[in-house]
């Protein structure tokens, strides 16, 4: 019992942890892509804001900036770009597109234009979006950005290049008619950090709470089993304590003394308003009425032989002997009556005095009908 239940408990803790796992994974996860997206949105508008601080002229472009991708663009730009650095050309999939800061073509262009005048500054750029993603509540802890000049070809890192190497690439970006310009973003925030007190509540709650439910349910089943049978035992037991005992006219009862009877045809001990007390086998039955009819109530090894139907060579003298002391002890404790040994091997029925013990009962049948 003790280990069929250790079993159930090591697997309603198995089931809880594995739920908490799963529940904590997609917390993490959405939690995670919630964040990256945040982070996206607010590197994109510090993109547009250094933009803007660049010439006042791109003011007029300032409604544009927002718009969605809604020119036709083929899968692969190709263009050139004549500057101070010479002619420059470009071949960028149209997916860059989609991660370009601007959506209007003519913005675009500006942007190409103002970031050939002047040069972006990865310090400037990393300072104004680990402020604004705090402003955000967004977490800007073990943040990085990666800076790519146009034309020139230089690679920026804040804080430094081998803290970014380690991090994990967060979005990308781009500034320009064809993209020139790319600041990547970096963050290495810890998992437990992404997720909120809700989340812990979900995952507490399914490694704890529902592996409670389930157990209190199956322990609640099992006491209203337990609570049924109690009740119809109890029934049943009442049912039979008021059913009248029917007897046949020839019964056979006897007194034992202290108003305890012996119905041997029923094979149990019973009292005065014939409630059974025990339930005798069928052999103490017969033993215990040849007991009766017997003179002076004696009989000898070989007539308690016939009278359990046994054997003297196959019967045992062990099994005989623990019989009678059955017997002795169901009598002893219920009723005056014991059974004695004498010295010549015989046994004896002894029973109250006052009690004529061979006559039956005659006004039982009347109590009985």
């Amino acid at each position: 019992m003790k280990k069929i239940r250790f079993r159930s408990i090591t697997i309603y803790l198995l089931t809880g942890a594995v739920l908490a796992v799963m529940v904590g994974y997609m917390r993490t996860s959405y939690r995670h892509e919630t964040y990256r997206l945040k982070a996206g949105e607010v590197l994109t508008q510090v993109l547009q804001q250094e933009m803007l601080s660049c010439d006042i002229a791109n003011l007029l472009f300032n409604s544009k900036l927002t718009e969605s991708m809604n020119e036709e663009l083929p899968d692969t730009v190709r263009g050139r770009i004549r500057s101070v650095h010479g002619l420059q050309s470009y071949v960028v999939p149209r997916t860059k597109y989609y991660d370009n800061i601007s959506a209007s073509k003519i913005v675009r262009d500006v942007h190409s234009y103002l970031i050939l005048e002047s040069v972006l500054k990865a310090d400037s750029l990393y300072k104004s979006w680990s402020r604004l993603l705090s402003d955000s509540s967004v977490c800007n802890h073990n943040i990085g950005l990666r800076l790519k000049q146009p034309l020139s070809g230089i690679t920026s890192y804040v804080p430094d290049s081998i803290t970014v190497a380690r991090y994990d690439s967060l979005c990308t970006r781009y500034i320009g008619s064809y993209c020139e310009a790319e600041i990547t973003a970096f963050s290495d925030i810890s998992w437990y950090d992404l997720l909120e007190w809700t989340d812990w509540g979900l995952i507490f709650l399914a490694g704890g709470g529902v592996p409670c439910l389930c157990l209190f349910f199956v322990r609640l089943r099992k006491l209203y089993k337990s609570v049924s049978t109690l009740r119809k035992t109890k029934t049943k037991i009442q049912e039979e304590s008021v059913k009248p005992r029917t007897r046949s006219k020839n019964n056979r009862l006897y007194n034992l003394g202290m108003e305890i009877y012996f119905d041997a045809e029923q094979n149990v001990l019973c009292n005065e308003n014939n409630k059974t007390i025990a339930t005798l086998s069928a052999s103490m039955s017969n033993l215990l009425e040849c007991f009766l009819k017997a003179p002076h109530h004696t009989l000898s090894k070989h007539d308690i032989y016939l009278a359990i139907g046994k054997e003297l060579e196959t019967y045992s003298l062990d099994s005989f002997y623990k019989m009678i002391g059955r017997l002795r002890d169901k009598l002893e404790s219920i009723s005056p009556a014991t059974i004695s040994n004498d010295r010549n091997g015989s046994y004896q029925l002894v029973l109250p005095s006052s009690i004529n013990q061979t006559e039956k009962m005659n006004h039982s049948d009347e109590n009985a009908n």
